[in-house]
């Protein structure tokens, strides 16, 4: 029988990093964090009312027009990131959030590009240093964003370890309190065949999971801890 496993991609588990967005012919962001660091530098200085109202016109558009569900395909995604040499990723550090947003390093995101990711994203991207506006490091980064859902969780579960939520409007999920263990999380055995290795289940609170190969894949490369393995049980 084929395994599948369930990934705990939480703040737990990864750094989170003030790290901005440009997005092509929308939202310059290292325009918009050197207008912040102006404003702060000298607070009383008559255009600074000007750079605000920019700031807010700008993250305004982007808001509206970038802005889409968790876990939905995204119709544009960041351009670069930029990144403050005060609060920036250690070497090595092969996944963390910028901003929300979940970033692979390149040999993270090689082992990702391996794989049949269906239609969630994988994008390359480079890292740039907000103060020089030069390439913070001549690696190539991947975003990940999963878009891709599959409902095999079963509902009921038969064990009350998972909290479960019915909300009004009669949508029903489960959550995991204190993360999850091997065999916590059961689901229809159909999922062994799954056509994607990558997925969400909408039943399951930001939820990520994987086919034995790709978990395989990163645990044989070391990249196994920040990801949260637990293997799920099929029945």
């Amino acid at each position: 029988m084929k395994k599948v496993w369930s990934a705990s991609i939480g703040l737990l588990r990864i750094n989170v990093y003030s790290i901005g967005a440009s997005y092509d012919d929308l939202f310059d962001y290292r325009t918009y964090r050197l207008n912040e660091i102006a404003i702060s530098q000298n607070p009383n200085h008559p255009e600074n009312l000007i750079l605000k109202q920019k700031n807010q016109d700008d993250w305004g558009k982007l808001c509206r027009t970038a802005a889409v569900p968790h876990f939905e395909k995204s119709h544009i995604l960041p351009s670069s990131l930029w990144v403050e040499k005060t609060n920036c990723p250690e070497d090595g550090e092969y996944l963390f959030s910028a901003y929300g947003t979940k970033v692979l390093n390149q040999k993270c995101g090689e082992i990702f590009k391996q794989f049949n990711l269906g239609k969630s994203d994988l994008s390359p991207i480079h890292i740039y240093d907000v103060e020089t506006g030069e390439l913070w490091k001549e690696e190539t980064f991947y975003i990940l964003k999963v878009s891709e859902q599959r409902r095999y969780m079963l509902n009921p579960q038969s064990h009350s370890k998972l909290k479960f939520i019915r909300y009004p409007s009669g949508k029903e999920i489960y959550s995991p309190t204190y993360g999850i263990r091997d065999n916590e999380v059961e689901l229809s055995l159909s999922a062994q065949d799954c056509d994607v290795d990558l997925w969400h289940d909408p039943l399951l609170l930001n939820s990520y999971f994987m086919s034995e190969p790709l978990q395989a894949a990163l645990l044989e490369a070391d990249m196994a801890n920040k990801f949260g393995f637990a293997l799920c049980k099929l029945i």
